[in-house]
């Protein structure tokens, strides 16, 4: 069996799986929540997977054509990276560029690593802004780290630059490889705002979700919730189909905001199994873009 065939198959069995595994869950969440602003969170949601189309298209020098091949690249990558416990899904990227392009497995690989440094970096602004305008609730000691944090992950591409051109690996190979991920680390102007407009993306969908479900709190607490939640996307802590992962990161959130812990768990479980119906559509986008176009 090839490899695209592979992927649509285990595409298949995970989007129908998953539907009926958290069946319950799912149509307790449709009710009671806002239809218009529900869509518009999953209109977001597409507009973050066109932007990761268009960085994959520069990140592969024009390779991977936007559409319909990068979008179903990120699409099968997107849901598999959610489906799969501890972000090993993420690895799948470099197989999916290898089916479509026939890309070199170490090529796709550099293209990842290229992609989450990114991701990185453009957070880091993100956190240190949000902690320019902290909440009420919020304590001095999570600003400091927020904002450490923050420069750190801005600062993450120069380290690890610094780091990787030191050549003290060991071995020969590990010191080509080293070489090679001192050069990725430099980042391009239409790298840094094409990854911009992805976290943009997911943010505004996250603040079109607090809308649908109807949290009672306001924008900057919206601004400070999105901005832990986005951080907790890049930690590799999730269980299936990113459980614990959001919750911890919803509830943490809204506690600071001083909202009641079983409030902030209620909301945390239903905006997740809204999300989790986004995931289920873009799953199943992804298998009508296997056929015909995707050959």
């Amino acid at each position: 069996m090839s490899n695209k065939n592979l992927f649509s198959g285990v595409l298949a069995i995970g989007v129908f799986g998953l539907a009926f595994y958290y069946r319950d869950e799912i149509i307790t969440a449709l009710y009671g929540i806002r239809i218009s602003w529900a869509v518009a969170g999953f209109i977001c949601l597409l507009s973050n997977y066109y932007f990761r189309s268009l960085r994959l298209n520069v990140l592969s020098g024009n390779k991977l054509p936007v559409w319909p091949q990068g979008i179903y690249c990120t699409s099968v990558h997107g849901f598999v990276n959610y489906m799969l416990p501890l972000r090993s899904g993420d690895l799948s990227l470099p197989f999916l560029l290898k089916s479509l392009i026939n890309m070199d497995l170490k090529n796709g690989a550099i293209i990842l690593y290229k992609a989450r440094l990114l991701e990185v970096f453009t957070l880091g602004i993100w956190l240190v802004g949000v902690s320019l305008f902290p909440t009420g609730e919020t304590s001095p000691s999570i600003i400091i780290m927020m904002v450490v944090s923050g420069m750190l992950m801005i600062l993450s591409p120069f380290l690890l630059k610094k780091f990787f051109s030191l050549s003290i690996l060991p071995f020969e190979k590990f010191q080509r490889a080293a070489k090679i991920l001192a050069q990725t680390s430099n980042m391009k102007i239409s790298e840094i705002m094409l990854t911009c407009g992805i976290w943009a993306s997911i943010a505004i969908g996250l603040w079109c979700i607090t809308a649908a479900i109807q949290l009672p709190i306001n924008v900057i607490d919206v601004v400070f919730l999105i901005a832990l939640q986005l951080v907790m996307q890049l930690m590799p802590i999730q269980g299936f189909a990113n459980s614990g992962n959001h919750e911890s990161g919803w509830v943490a959130a809204l506690v600071l905001m001083g909202v009641p812990s079983d409030m902030a768990l209620k909301f945390a479980l239903t905006s997740h199994a809204i999300i989790l119906v986004y995931v289920l559509l873009i799953g199943l986008i992804a298998l009508i873009l296997r056929h015909p176009f995707i050959r």
